[in-house]
């Protein structure tokens, strides 16, 4: 039984050499190959990839069976699974830097377009408040203008209709006061 468990462990079917190493060990207790057979057992364990269960049993051999010739092959591969779980964790560890890095970069360029676009948002209001500015200095030259009739095409003729120039000169006051309400209105709903 035991030879048929180390044959199995040789061809690679762990888990069948498991079993068979199992059942002997029920099947003849303690004895001077139980030590031999806690290793396979550790042996098959590992090849099938199960560190921590394997490592429990390398670790049992040793404290169990000091004197066994089985020690030092179990101290061993305790020491490799040891320094295969702190390659793990450095592994672990430089994947969660470099996506920390990663999202650290996206959040970077992320803010980076929010600063270009509340940039050139603020541009464009600023273009907008400066036509506004140069709208209402020209309507101010106007009224001024009206004020005191020298416009390039005075309506106030120095004889004749004054009636009817007053009420066209009243007339084109009126049309820049609401020339002037509206960009005001404007300005307060649309400048916010």
């Amino acid at each position: 039984m035991y030879t048929k468990g180390r044959l199995l462990l040789v061809q690679g079917e762990y888990e069948n050499s498991i079993t068979i190493f199992n059942q002997f060990l029920s099947k003849y207790g303690e004895n001077s190959f139980t030590a031999n057979t806690i290793f396979w057992i550790a042996e098959n364990t590992f090849q099938l990839g199960k560190f921590s269960e394997a490592k429990a049993l390398y670790e049992r051999l040793v404290k169990a069976y000091p004197t066994s010739p089985k020690v030092e092959p179990s101290q061993y591969r305790i020491s490799l699974i040891e320094m295969k779980f702190r390659e793990e964790e450095l592994l672990n560890l430089l994947k969660w830097s470099h996506q920390e890095s990663i999202n650290a970069f996206d959040e970077f360029q992320r803010r980076e377009r929010a600063f270009q676009k509340t940039l050139q948002e603020y541009e464009t209001r600023l273009q907008e408040l400066q036509s506004k500015d140069s709208q209402v200095a020209r309507i101010a030259a106007l009224e001024a203008q009206i004020k005191a009739g020298q416009g390039g095409n005075s309506l106030i003729p120095n004889a004749g209709n004054q009636v009817t120039d007053m009420d066209k000169l009243l007339e084109l006051k009126n049309q820049a006061l609401q020339l002037k309400s509206f960009y005001i209105d404007w300005e307060r709903t649309h400048g916010k």
